[in-house]
């Protein structure tokens, strides 16, 4: 996100989303160098391609294939490592619709439609990358 092309105010507006960012990128560095390979050499680039064909609530994937690569951090990191491994999809669902609603606009019952099932297509893209041994053999 390019700050310098902000005003003051519409700096603070997003002062919550850089915050949220930011803790996001240090919890992804605690992961295992494992993982961490796996994720700079293609699980950010296959989230970045689900979110843009499947998510694209703003319709940008003829004009701005890293539209949201701001989100990807906090996104994977919701499936890498969960608390609750059933309530992972509902969770992450919740995160979208938040993305949505606080910081993209109108939060729509079709985009809440949306945002469940892409949450369940992360998770099980995640878990079978990780099943098949590409992730290190730990998403933790």
């Amino acid at each position: 996100m390019d700050l310098d092309r902000l005003d003051d105010a519409s700096r603070e507006q997003v002062r919550p989303l850089l915050d949220e960012m930011a803790a996001s990128r240090a919890l992804l560095e605690t992961a295992p160098e494992p993982w961490l390979r796996w994720w700079r050499t293609s699980g950010e680039a296959e989230l970045r391609c689900i979110l843009m064909t499947g998510w694209d609530p703003v319709g940008a994937i003829d004009a701005c294939w890293d539209e949201y690569d701001d989100y990807l951090e906090g996104i994977v990191n919701r499936v890498r490592s969960p608390a609750d491994h059933e309530h992972i999809a509902p969770g992450l669902a919740d995160h979208l619709d938040h993305l949505i609603r606080d910081y993209m606009g109108t939060l729509t019952d079709r985009q809440r439609h949306t945002n469940r099932w892409i949450a369940e297509v992360i998770v099980t893209w995640h878990r079978w990358t990780q099943d098949r041994g590409r992730i290190g053999g730990s998403s933790a």
